[in-house]
C-alpha cells in the first residue's frame, strides 16, 4: 500500500508547466519519462498562444490553468494583490533575482502549482494518490509500495 492507503497503480502524477514545454518536438523530461513508463500524467498549463493549435502529447491529460482554476485570473493581472504585496513590502526574490528584473513575481508561479494540485485532488477518486512532480523530474520507475 502507498502511504495514502492506495494500492500501487492508483495514482496520478500532476505537474504545471508552460505550454511551450508540451509542444516542443523534443519531449520534456517529465512528459517523456511518464510516456516511457506508461504513467498517468495530468499537466496544468498556461494558455497556448492565440494562433497555436495545441494537442497534448500522447498519454498526457492537459488542462489550461484558467479552466482548472478560473479564480487565478485576477491574481495574474498587473496590480493584483500579489503585486500589491511585493510593492508594499519591497519584497525581493532572493534566489530568483532575474525574475523580478523581468517583472515576474515567483508568487504568481507558485500559486499555479497549488491550484494545479487542488484541481487534481478535486477530480481524483478518493482512492487515488495524487503525486506532484516538477516539470524537470525524470522518473526512473513507477511508484511502488515502498514509495
Amino acid at each position: 500500500m502507498l502511504a495514502s492507503g492506495c494500492a500501487p497503480g492508483e495514482f496520478t502524477i500532476v505537474s504545471s508547466m508552460p505550454v511551450r514545454l508540451l509542444i516542443t518536438p523534443e519531449p520534456q523530461r517529465l512528459v517523456a519519462t511518464c510516456a516511457a513508463l506508461e504513467l498517468p500524467l495530468l499537466v496544468v498549463h498556461d494558455p497556448p498562444p492565440a494562433a497555436t493549435p495545441f494537442v497534448p502529447p500522447p498519454g498526457v491529460t492537459a488542462v489550461e490553468i484558467f479552466e482548472a482554476a478560473p479564480y487565478l485570473r485576477p491574481l495574474m493581472r498587473p496590480g493584483s494583490i500579489i503585486d500589491v504585496f511585493y510593492n508594499e513590502t519591497n519584497a525581493a526574490e532572493p534566489y530568483e533575482r532575474h525574475m523580478r528584473y523581468h517583472g515576474i513575481a515567483s508568487a504568481k508561479l507558485l500559486v499555479r502549482k497549488v491550484a494545479a494540485m487542488a484541481y487534481a485532488l478535486r477530480r481524483a477518486r478518493r482512492d487515488t494518490a495524487v503525486i506532484w512532480a516538477d516539470a524537470d523530474v525524470e522518473l526512473l520507475r513507477p511508484p511502488d509500495a515502498a514509495f
